[in-house]
């Protein structure tokens, strides 16, 4: 999670924000499926489009969260290749104090709620291929035995994938914590000076 990430979130996020960083690149991403879907079910009467409907949007956010986690990826790899062997203003910048606050404390909600959205994702994938096993032989069956197939061959990858990204937020949450230990230790020290 690189530093543009706290760019969007020195305000409460809004809704043109999220749709922007979220909403647009999940929708964008999965149009080919949103498509693919629209034309094998058009004419089947017997389809269920607001359970369709209600997939869609989760996946889509689903997808933005994880595209927006990606990005994050992208642009420390940047900051790495960029400022190789420099000193990096990040951890300066994450102790400065806005207002009554360290701009690290909104970061760091930031990072806790992409965190429990990792966390909670990937028990989710785990019961939703098992619920999609137990609906598939029954009437109420929602997708086709196609993409059955490939939402399970996907969803390890994506549980795996979810792991990681999960396992990186805790380094930068431990990272900023001591950003905000060392910044608040040394706040007392500055005003007796």
């Amino acid at each position: 999670m690189g530093p543009s990430a706290l760019g969007s979130n020195l305000q409460p996020i809004g809704t043109t924000s999220y749709l922007v960083t979220n909403v647009t690149p999940g929708s964008i991403a999965l149009m080919p499926l949103i498509w693919s879907l629209s034309q094998e079910f058009q004419s089947d009467s017997t389809f269920h489009w607001t359970i369709a409907y209600a997939a869609i949007t989760f996946m889509v956010i689903t997808a933005g969260q994880i595209l927006e986690n990606l990005g994050s990826q992208i642009e420390t790899l940047i900051d790495q290749r960029l400022f190789k062997g420099k000193d990096s203003n990040w951890d300066r910048y994450l102790a400065l104090k806005i207002k009554d606050e360290y701009i690290a404390q909104r970061y760091l909600r930031t990072i806790v709620m992409r965190l429990k959205f990792e966390l909670a994702m990937i028990p989710a994938i785990i019961f939703s291929v098992a619920l999609a096993f137990i609906c598939a032989p029954t009437r109420i069956a929602i997708i086709s035995n196609d993409l059955l197939r490939y939402a399970v061959l996907a969803s390890p990858i994506l549980a795996w994938y979810l792991y990681y990204e999960a396992k990186n937020s805790v380094k930068v949450a431990h990272r900023v914590r001591t950003t905000l230990i060392d910044a608040h230790s040394k706040a007392p020290a500055e005003k007796d000076s």
